[in-house]
């Protein structure tokens, strides 16, 4: 367990530093150099490159496939695509769906990950 997270929340960062560090993650770096679209299996998880992402949108969770979508706006810098891998990671983790879920929840369930991605954002080693 990493000090000062609870164990599930050492095993998101500790999948996300492996996926970090994966072939299917270059492969997303490549489409995002390319501006093509790319899907890959990342840690278990499906990931999209979608380059035509709207703007203001790092990455949007989906739950149906256990994955995301990431636009350019994360893959822009090394420190924004670790933290948006920690917080969709996160929210694929501690189960959040937006069906069932009133707006209020869903709000308060993204503020809650993306305060973890970037507490979490420190304990990822080079």
């Amino acid at each position: 367990m990493i000090p000062g997270f609870t164990a599930v929340e050492s095993e998101v960062i500790q999948e996300v530093q492996a996926a970090l560090r994966s072939d299917g993650f270059k492969a997303l770096r490549q489409a995002f150099r390319s501006g093509t679209e790319a899907q890959v299996t990342v840690a278990g998880r499906t990931v999209f490159y979608v380059p035509d992402l709207p703007a203001g949108y790092s990455g949007m969770t989906m739950n149906a496939v256990e994955g995301f979508i990431l636009g350019p706006e994360a893959m822009a810098s090394s420190e924004e695509v670790a933290k948006t891998f920690l917080h969709e990671t996160y929210r694929l983790r501690m189960g959040q769906s937006a069906s069932g879920a009133g707006g209020g929840q869903v709000a308060d369930f993204t503020r809650a990950a993306h305060a973890f991605a970037d507490r979490a954002y420190g304990a990822l080693t080079p």
